[in-house]
């Protein structure tokens, strides 16, 4: 609806309003219906001098498929291009984590290669996928 924030901008809308880019800057999500927390999004491994980060970005059970996690991205990715000045925006996933894969290819993320054994988890090192999007794109 017009003049109403989406459930992505509301999702990001406390990162792209208090956070400043560095190593990691994270901010939780809220959820449009109850203001809870509906997830996690922000950037990690930000390298300033490469003009290079990392978007990271999780969501509750409950609150998948929603496309909270793709609205927010698409969000953040646009502020730090256009508004913190980054040449190259990456994001990787657990080669296991489905959902992710979706997420990459919603946000315009071109998938770029696998990094063997790149991710530690819970169970065990996952092979990751690699996805970036550059300014130009």
């Amino acid at each position: 609806m017009f003049g109403r924030p989406s459930p992505s901008s509301r999702f990001a809308s406390g990162f792209a309003n208090g956070a400043r880019p560095g190593p990691a800057a994270t901010v939780n999500g809220l959820s449009p219906s109850n203001g809870e927390v509906a997830g996690r999004i922000g950037f990690r491994q930000s390298d300033l001098t490469e003009v290079v980060t990392e978007l990271a970005y999780w969501t509750l059970p409950a609150r998948r498929g929603h496309s909270i996690a793709p609205g927010a991205a698409n969000m953040l990715t646009r502020w730090a291009f256009h508004d913190v000045g980054f040449d190259r925006i990456e994001l990787t996933h657990s080669v296991h984590n489905l959902p992710s894969c979706r997420v990459a290819a919603k946000c315009g993320f071109p998938f770029e290669g696998t990094l063997r054994g790149a991710g530690r988890h819970s169970d065990g090192r996952h092979d990751m996928h690699l996805y970036a999007r550059l300014r130009t794109d």
